[in-house]
């Protein structure tokens, strides 16, 4: 992004009636002005609950010319589909539209949002408890089954989990299309795959989890360590 276009997004953003009008605080979220520029990504504002570590984020994409909204919830983020525009006027009807719905389902569960696949699937009446202990190897299961969260692409987080203080995190997805499970993970922020709990059904899932949950958290934190060290 040249300096002009930056200077010509801030005046906009600066004069836009909406966002000056936008509260302060707002079903627990807090706003935050700050303004951060990264390659083509211009953060402009959004809103922030630490607590529970929920973050709305709108921002500019200068490779797109759009204006766009991205959630981030844990160390997990994407970008709202429903919230791209490529004119102030056209996102403000958006973000009116959605935006305090957005706020008010990360933080609290809306089970309207999961697709009837995963009920078939029996994702959300899957008795984990005894293979996924809410806190393992210093990381905090902060997503679970029975609450999905729904992104982007038809994926699913059905866990989720977190070490907030190694920046660090392991989730496993299900896809509506490709009827799979599949796993991702960040490493003090740098994303990394493991393929050991790719599976069709959830019995494998299951097993694979078993086999592997421990072990690859407990990569994911020595890893984590070694870069900040290194």
């Amino acid at each position: 992004m040249t300096p002009e276009s930056q200077a010509k997004i801030d005046t906009a953003i600066d004069e836009w009636l909406y966002f000056q009008k936008l509260p302060e605080e707002w079903h627990g979220f807090s706003l935050k002005r700050n303004r951060a520029l990264q390659d083509e990504i211009y953060d402009l504002f959004g809103y922030s609950h630490p607590v529970f570590h929920r973050h709305v984020l709108v921002y500019y994409h200068d490779e797109t010319q759009e204006y766009k909204l991205r959630e981030r919830v844990g160390t997990l983020e994407f970008c709202n589909i429903e919230c791209i525009a490529r004119d102030l006027d056209s996102f403000e009807r958006l973000l009116q539209d959605n935006l305090e719905k957005i706020l008010l389902g990360m933080i609290h569960f809306q089970p309207e949002t999961v697709s009837s696949m995963l009920t078939e699937k029996k994702i959300t009446t899957w008795n984990y408890e005894s293979i996924l202990p809410p806190t393992i190897e210093g990381f905090e299961r902060f997503i679970q089954p029975k609450q999905p969260l729904r992104i982007t692409n038809g994926s699913y987080v059905i866990i989720d989990y977190e070490n907030f203080n190694k920046n660090s995190n392991m989730a496993i997805y299900y896809n509506i299309y490709r009827d799979d499970f599949f796993c991702e993970a960040h490493v003090n922020g740098t994303e990394k795959i493991f393929y050991q709990f790719d599976s069709h059904l959830l019995e494998d899932l299951e097993e694979k989890i078993q086999h592997n949950l421990i072990s690859c958290l407990h990569e994911i934190a020595n890893s984590a360590d070694f870069q900040r060290h290194d």
